[in-house]
Protein backbone atom coordinates (compact mmCIF):
# COMPACT_ATOMS: atom_id res chain seq x y z
CA UNK A 1 0.00 0.00 0.00
CA UNK A 2 1.19 4.07 -0.61
CA UNK A 3 -0.40 6.15 1.46
CA UNK A 4 -0.19 10.19 0.87
CA UNK A 5 -1.15 12.62 4.20
CA UNK A 6 -1.87 15.87 3.40
CA UNK A 7 -2.43 18.68 6.14
CA UNK A 8 -5.46 21.24 5.73
CA UNK A 9 -7.58 23.67 7.01
CA UNK A 10 -10.72 25.95 6.18
CA UNK A 11 -10.90 29.65 6.88
CA UNK A 12 -11.82 32.76 5.09
CA UNK A 13 -9.39 35.13 3.60
CA UNK A 14 -8.97 36.87 6.85
CA UNK A 15 -9.99 34.60 9.58
CA UNK A 16 -7.94 32.43 11.54
CA UNK A 17 -8.84 28.49 10.31
CA UNK A 18 -11.89 27.19 11.41
CA UNK A 19 -10.62 23.35 10.86
CA UNK A 20 -7.43 22.08 10.57
CA UNK A 21 -6.83 18.19 9.79
CA UNK A 22 -5.48 15.77 8.03
CA UNK A 23 -6.39 13.73 4.64
CA UNK A 24 -4.74 10.98 3.80
CA UNK A 25 -4.88 9.20 0.45
CA UNK A 26 -4.10 5.31 0.51
CA UNK A 27 -4.05 3.18 -2.50
CA UNK A 28 -3.83 -0.60 -1.91
CA UNK A 29 -2.96 -3.26 -3.93
CA UNK A 30 -6.03 -4.22 -4.83
CA UNK A 31 -6.65 -0.98 -6.49
CA UNK A 32 -8.81 0.22 -3.86
CA UNK A 33 -8.26 3.83 -2.53
CA UNK A 34 -8.75 4.69 1.10
CA UNK A 35 -9.52 8.68 2.00
CA UNK A 36 -9.03 9.60 6.08
CA UNK A 37 -10.26 12.48 7.29
CA UNK A 38 -9.29 13.54 10.90
CA UNK A 39 -10.75 17.12 11.41
CA UNK A 40 -10.63 19.22 14.18
CA UNK A 41 -12.40 22.12 15.29
CA UNK A 42 -11.26 25.46 16.55
CA UNK A 43 -11.85 25.87 20.47
CA UNK A 44 -15.54 28.11 20.69
CA UNK A 45 -16.50 27.54 17.09
CA UNK A 46 -20.27 26.12 16.92
CA UNK A 47 -20.87 22.60 16.10
CA UNK A 48 -20.44 22.34 12.39
CA UNK A 49 -24.21 21.07 10.63
CA UNK A 50 -22.03 19.01 8.15
CA UNK A 51 -18.84 17.70 7.68
CA UNK A 52 -18.35 15.51 4.72
CA UNK A 53 -17.60 14.91 0.97
CA UNK A 54 -19.63 15.64 -2.16
CA UNK A 55 -18.47 13.20 -5.26
CA UNK A 56 -19.44 14.45 -8.72
CA UNK A 57 -20.58 11.28 -10.87
CA UNK A 58 -22.02 10.77 -14.29
CA UNK A 59 -25.81 11.15 -15.26
CA UNK A 60 -25.67 6.96 -15.79
CA UNK A 61 -24.99 6.29 -12.24
CA UNK A 62 -28.08 6.15 -11.10
CA UNK A 63 -28.26 3.10 -9.29
CA UNK A 64 -28.01 3.22 -5.21
CA UNK A 65 -27.59 0.09 -2.79
CA UNK A 66 -26.58 0.92 1.16
CA UNK A 67 -26.32 -1.10 3.81
CA UNK A 68 -27.87 1.42 6.68
CA UNK A 69 -31.41 2.82 8.10
CA UNK A 70 -34.12 3.13 5.22
CA UNK A 71 -35.88 2.62 3.13
CA UNK A 72 -36.84 6.65 3.64
CA UNK A 73 -34.73 9.34 4.52
CA UNK A 74 -33.07 8.64 8.02
CA UNK A 75 -31.22 11.54 10.60
CA UNK A 76 -29.99 11.65 14.03
CA UNK A 77 -33.39 13.42 15.03
CA UNK A 78 -35.47 11.78 12.55
CA UNK A 79 -35.20 7.73 12.20
CA UNK A 80 -37.36 5.91 14.20
CA UNK A 81 -39.69 4.76 11.03
CA UNK A 82 -36.26 3.53 9.87
CA UNK A 83 -34.88 -0.32 10.22
CA UNK A 84 -31.60 -0.99 9.32
CA UNK A 85 -30.97 -3.26 6.37
CA UNK A 86 -29.74 -3.62 2.63
CA UNK A 87 -31.69 -1.42 0.63
CA UNK A 88 -31.43 -0.64 -2.79
CA UNK A 89 -33.20 2.03 -5.22
CA UNK A 90 -32.73 4.47 -8.14
CA UNK A 91 -31.25 8.14 -7.05
CA UNK A 92 -34.15 9.59 -9.11
CA UNK A 93 -36.31 7.59 -6.02
CA UNK A 94 -34.27 8.56 -3.07
CA UNK A 95 -35.44 12.55 -3.55
CA UNK A 96 -37.57 14.06 -1.53
CA UNK A 97 -39.96 16.90 -2.92
CA UNK A 98 -40.04 19.46 0.20
CA UNK A 99 -41.71 22.42 -0.80
CA UNK A 100 -38.77 24.56 -0.18
CA UNK A 101 -35.89 22.46 -1.86
CA UNK A 102 -33.42 21.19 1.53
CA UNK A 103 -30.61 18.77 2.66
CA UNK A 104 -32.59 15.15 2.17
CA UNK A 105 -32.57 11.76 0.88
CA UNK A 106 -30.11 11.06 3.84
CA UNK A 107 -29.15 7.30 5.81
CA UNK A 108 -27.57 7.80 9.07
CA UNK A 109 -25.94 4.57 10.34
CA UNK A 110 -24.85 3.64 7.01
CA UNK A 111 -21.82 0.96 7.10
CA UNK A 112 -21.28 0.63 3.30
CA UNK A 113 -23.23 2.04 -0.23
CA UNK A 114 -22.66 1.88 -3.94
CA UNK A 115 -23.79 4.38 -6.57
CA UNK A 116 -22.90 2.85 -9.76
CA UNK A 117 -24.59 2.30 -13.05
CA UNK A 118 -27.06 -0.79 -14.35
CA UNK A 119 -24.04 -2.18 -15.69
CA UNK A 120 -23.10 -2.18 -12.22
CA UNK A 121 -19.55 0.20 -12.99
CA UNK A 122 -19.54 2.99 -10.04
CA UNK A 123 -17.99 3.81 -6.21
CA UNK A 124 -18.56 1.51 -3.07
CA UNK A 125 -17.78 3.32 -0.12
CA UNK A 126 -17.39 2.10 3.64
CA UNK A 127 -17.06 3.37 7.21
CA UNK A 128 -13.14 2.63 8.11
CA UNK A 129 -11.30 3.04 11.44
CA UNK A 130 -12.48 5.67 13.95
CA UNK A 131 -16.01 6.05 11.65
CA UNK A 132 -17.19 2.61 10.88
CA UNK A 133 -20.41 4.00 9.85
CA UNK A 134 -20.80 7.54 8.33
CA UNK A 135 -24.43 9.29 6.91
CA UNK A 136 -24.97 8.55 2.96
CA UNK A 137 -26.84 10.02 0.12
CA UNK A 138 -27.17 10.00 -3.14
CA UNK A 139 -29.12 12.73 -5.06
CA UNK A 140 -29.19 14.76 -8.89
CA UNK A 141 -29.22 18.15 -7.44
CA UNK A 142 -26.10 19.06 -5.57
CA UNK A 143 -25.95 20.68 -1.67
CA UNK A 144 -24.93 24.41 -3.52
CA UNK A 145 -27.80 23.56 -5.45
CA UNK A 146 -30.60 22.79 -3.22
CA UNK A 147 -28.98 25.82 -1.23
CA UNK A 148 -29.04 28.59 -4.08
CA UNK A 149 -31.83 27.12 -6.50
CA UNK A 150 -35.56 27.22 -5.77
CA UNK A 151 -36.97 25.53 -8.49
CA UNK A 152 -36.50 22.20 -9.55
CA UNK A 153 -37.59 22.79 -13.11
CA UNK A 154 -35.06 20.49 -14.87
CA UNK A 155 -33.23 17.16 -13.81
CA UNK A 156 -29.61 17.45 -13.40
CA UNK A 157 -27.79 15.29 -15.49
CA UNK A 158 -24.93 13.96 -12.77
CA UNK A 159 -25.03 12.32 -9.30
CA UNK A 160 -24.19 13.51 -6.33
CA UNK A 161 -23.02 10.99 -3.21
CA UNK A 162 -22.25 12.80 -0.41
CA UNK A 163 -20.75 11.13 2.83
CA UNK A 164 -20.37 12.92 5.98
CA UNK A 165 -19.20 12.29 9.29
CA UNK A 166 -21.49 14.46 10.75
CA UNK A 167 -24.76 16.02 9.49
CA UNK A 168 -27.56 17.34 11.82
CA UNK A 169 -31.39 16.34 11.80
CA UNK A 170 -34.10 17.64 9.50
CA UNK A 171 -37.28 16.94 11.87
CA UNK A 172 -39.59 16.48 8.67
CA UNK A 173 -41.16 13.22 7.83
CA UNK A 174 -41.25 11.67 4.58
CA UNK A 175 -41.84 8.15 2.37
CA UNK A 176 -39.58 6.57 0.35
CA UNK A 177 -39.57 4.30 -3.31
CA UNK A 178 -36.47 2.53 -1.64
CA UNK A 179 -37.08 -1.22 -1.17
CA UNK A 180 -35.16 -3.93 0.60
CA UNK A 181 -32.49 -5.40 -1.25
CA UNK A 182 -32.46 -9.21 -2.14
Amino acid sequence: KLSVACEISMSGAIWRPVLRGTVTYTVYASGDLGVAYHMNTREGISPLPRFGVEIVMPETSEQMRYFGMGPMEAYSDKNLAAKMGDWKCNVADNYEPYVMPQENGSHVGTKWAMVNTIAGHGLYFAGMGDTEDFTFGASHYSAKELTVFFVRSKIRQNIFPVLAAILWGLAFSAQSDCAASG
